[in-house]
């Protein structure tokens, strides 16, 4: 990523990816229709007031790109009509995430809630990036700065949402799922049959294995659940409960704090300055879309965006200024399927 603007401009076209390469606010409105990609990712220069370089091998290139805006004021007047361009290029139901620090993160929540409205902010997700910084050895007076936000918006009420779910912790598990059917292994817990609120909410009176009270199920479906071994009576005038298998289960709900997603594992390291890790973008990517729609990253950068949603089965169209930005996402999408022949757009002369 860079805010250096350049006038030339290529595009390659991978699988189901397109990358251009070249001013964003000039290639959005050229290429990309109004309402037309499903969701937005947007993971702009910081305003951090540094250059940043990477070098990708001993001998590899350097890849750096500059995010020295000189001003607060600056830095919203460059990125002010590249979220509107963004935003328009949105589907009604579409979604938006903005990844961003704790310089800007507030002012460009502000612009967000002009172009999309305060009632289409969902949430501000933190992503813990690192477990900690040592900056106070070096004299900072501050609290870490380990994190950084993305802004969640839709646009209009959102036509898709996917649920994501983390492992139950051990503690949780071996507490609640205790038991242990004898004759399959599977672990389970026993759930309330009682019709929450009781009759007065409606739900059924009745007697069931010697128990008067409101149900939450029909006297037919409780049979039933009991002809298929899953309601337990731990004791003859105990209350019948229903088992709830572990296996069945989704997991703990993914909360706005993301502290399970680290920050770049060996294995996917590029050796690009901003580089984000594939987990982070899958879980944003699967969240809002569903396969075959259309993911949009106007800051592409390393090209983990494009990546992500190539593998989840979704397309995919990037934008980056930088040139070793453009080469680095050429070479990561070929790589991916490297028996699919690239339809390349050379440059203008």
């Amino acid at each position: 990523m860079t805010n250096k603007q350049t006038t030339a401009e290529s595009s390659v076209t991978i699988h189901g990816a397109t990358v251009y390469l070249g001013d964003n606010l000039q290639l959005i409105p050229q290429h990309i229709d109004s309402e037309s990609v499903d969701l937005a990712y947007l993971d702009p220069p910081f305003n951090s007031a540094q250059k940043r370089l990477c070098e990708a091998s001993v001998n590899g290139p350097v890849r750096e790109y500059n995010d020295n805006f000189g001003s607060v004021s600056a830095y919203l007047e460059w990125i002010r009509p590249r979220l509107t361009e963004t935003v328009r290029v949105l589907k009604p139901g579409g979604t938006l995430f903005l990844h961003c620090d704790w310089r800007s993160s507030h002012y460009l929540r502000i612009e967000l809630d002009r172009l999309l409205g305060y009632d289409n902010f969902v949430n501000e997700i933190v992503w813990r990036r690192h477990t900690s910084h040592n900056d106070w050895s070096q004299g900072t007076k501050h609290f870490g700065r380990n994190a950084d936000v993305i802004l969640f918006y839709g646009k209009g009420a959102r036509s898709v949402w996917n649920p994501s779910f983390r492992p139950y912790p051990q503690d949780y598990v071996d507490r609640v799922y205790g038991r242990v059917e004898p004759h399959t292994g599977r672990r389970y817990a026993l759930s309330d049959l009682s019709g929450p609120g009781g009759a007065i909410n409606g739900n059924p009176v009745f007697t069931f294995m010697g128990i008067t009270r409101a149900w939450r199920h029909s006297k037919s479906t409780l049979a039933e659940l009991q002809r298929s071994g899953l309601i337990v009576q731990t004791r003859a005038d105990g209350l019948p409960r229903k088992k709830r298998y572990l296996d069945e289960m989704p997991g703990v709900p993914i909360q706005a704090i993301w502290d399970d997603v680290p920050c770049l594992p060996p294995n996917e390291r590029e050796h690009y300055p901003t580089q984000k890790p594939l987990l982070l973008l899958n879980r944003i990517i699967q969240s809002s879309t569903r396969p075959g729609n259309i993911v949009f990253d106007p800051f592409c950068g390393s090209g983990t965006s494009l990546v992500a949603a190539l593998l989840l089965q979704r397309r995919a169209i990037g934008i980056d200024s930088s040139e070793q930005a453009f080469e680095l996402c050429k070479e990561r999408l070929e790589g991916l399927y490297p028996r699919t022949r690239c339809e390349a757009h050379p440059r203008p002369a």
